[in-house]
């Protein structure tokens, strides 16, 4: 199972759920050709617990590796695929990816949540889980992971508003996008005497766009990933915590 954990998986928290979830797991018929399934025989708590925490880990590193695979896209476009019908030009792609890695960014933080939830053992129904409902339970309150939180949650939210908007009312957009879309919705300057010339003009103005978002993408991770690693330090000593009190009633 490692390799499903591209990011961190040399973390001692990561280690820790793999190697207890190899253990839950071990000895049970599980069909996993199904999303929702039943172990035989089925989990007690402890062994939900497990289960629980590594099933949340997972939707959170995911979602972060997602966010890498999105850089990637920024520049793999397949020009190929643009004379076919109903198929993206460049600027179509580009937004796309550039909505997505928006959008992916700030649901780290309810992807963190969730394995807040998880690891201190709140069971707050999943539907209910909110920054709110999280920082001010008790559990989280004692705890350094709090204060680790609220640090993660000033970073996510410079985009906050962002994700709202492209979500809520329209696609992204900003100047220098709309003038590359400009660009490639009219061909005609092709045909002019300088058009070799304007089309290279065009590929620079695109290079340069892609490498200035790529730079920023790129940044924010850089920013992410050691308040990331600071998290799970405190997680996987909540996680010891739980975990022990939960062996000794099941």
């Amino acid at each position: 199972m490692a390799e499903i954990f591209n990011n961190f998986q040399d973390h001692e928290f990561v280690k820790n759920i793999l190697s207890e979830g190899d253990e839950v797991f071990k000895g049970r018929n599980i069909d996993i050709k199904r999303i929702e399934f039943e172990p035989d025989p089925p989990f007690n708590e402890y062994e939900f617990y497990i289960y629980h925490v590594g099933y949340r880990l997972f939707a959170f590193i995911h979602t972060f590796d997602q966010l890498e695979y999105t850089i990637d896209f920024l520049t793999n476009y397949d020009y190929k695929i643009s004379s076919k019908k109903n198929r993206p030009d460049r600027i179509d792609y580009l937004s796309y990816t550039i909505e997505n890695f928006y959008i992916r960014y700030t649901s780290l933080l309810d992807r963190l949540l969730q394995l807040i939830n998880a690891v201190f053992h709140l069971c707050i129904s999943e539907d209910e889980v909110s920054y709110k409902v999280i920082i001010k339970n008790l559990k989280v309150k004692q705890s350094n992971s709090r204060n680790l939180i609220k640090k993660f949650r000033k970073g996510i939210n410079q985009y906050r508003n962002r994700r709202d908007h492209i979500i809520h009312i329209e696609p992204y957009k900003d100047e220098d996008l709309w003038k590359l879309r400009l660009w490639y919705l009219n061909d005609d300057f092709k045909k002019q005497k300088n058009g070799r010339n304007l089309l290279q003009y065009r590929s620079q103005k695109l290079r340069e766009y892609t490498i200035r978002k790529k730079e920023e993408f790129v940044g924010n991770i850089k920013v992410l990933r050691p308040q990331i690693i600071d998290i799970f330090d405190e997680l996987l000593i909540e996680f010891k915590k739980q975990k022990e009190a939960l062996a000794k009633i099941c």
